[in-house]
């Protein structure tokens, strides 16, 4: 144990005053004890899901790595799906120049000023864009985009080929997302644990200590 030592009299040694304040306010607005720990508490539980979502997200890489996916060039894609459609043409277009000059045989691409500009697309082609276009944004748990196709004779397509591409998901992913609900149901299990310890079982006696209850055979 720590020894406090007392400054002895007449010792040079100087007893500081404690100049804390006498009243104390957690934060600007104030906080009591209990909303202080409440916030803690929720942090806190919100950090080991996110901590609990993130070994999810590793598994899910690792069956799709499983099924031959390519992590990177999956990320790419995934970034495609958060930008501007023309942005990622860009990008692309871009990248395809960039391997010309390294010569690169993936063909040369068309010039845009080759493209001819009077292509206008017939109904049946903009039907199937947007059916196609649907059932991206349903395999990627994308919303309808409401914003291009909501008006236009060819939203029923754009929602038709939305639920397709949902439906597909359940049928594609049924072994992944069992994977995923027993990961779940384990991490549930490991947190019941912590709340719940067992208390240590007995240790079962040696067989040489176990006394022999039968009775004596008679003679």
């Amino acid at each position: 144990m720590e020894t406090i030592s007392v400054p002895k009299a007449g010792s040079r040694r100087k007893i500081h005053p404690d100049q804390t304040p006498r009243e104390v306010k957690a934060g600007n607005g104030g906080m009591d004890p209990e909303e202080f720990l409440a916030f803690l508490g929720r942090i806190k539980q919100l950090k080991e899901d996110a901590k609990n979502a993130q070994a999810l997200v590793g598994a899910a890489w690792k069956a799709f790595i499983n099924k031959g996916g390519v992590k990177q060039d999956a990320i790419e894609v995934m970034r495609w799906l958060e930008e501007a459609p023309d942005v990622t043409a860009e990008r692309i277009a871009r990248q395809k120049l960039y391997a010309e000059w390294l010569n690169l045989p993936i063909g040369k691409q068309m010039n845009i000023f080759e493209i001819p500009q009077h292509i206008i697309p017939t109904p049946e082609e903009m039907r199937e864009k947007a059916y196609k276009l649907g059932k991206i944004a349903g395999l990627t748990a994308a919303d309808p985009d409401m914003q291009a196709w909501h008006g236009t004779e060819y939203f029923q397509d754009h929602l038709r080929g939305w639920h397709d591409g949902q439906a597909e998901i359940l049928a594609k992913l049924k072994p992944l997302d069992a994977m995923l609900t027993e990961e779940r149901e384990a991490q549930e299990q490991r947190r019941q644990a912590r709340l719940n310890p067992q208390p240590p079982s007995e240790p079962k006696p040696h067989p040489s200590e176990v006394q022999d209850e039968r009775e004596p055979a008679e003679a």
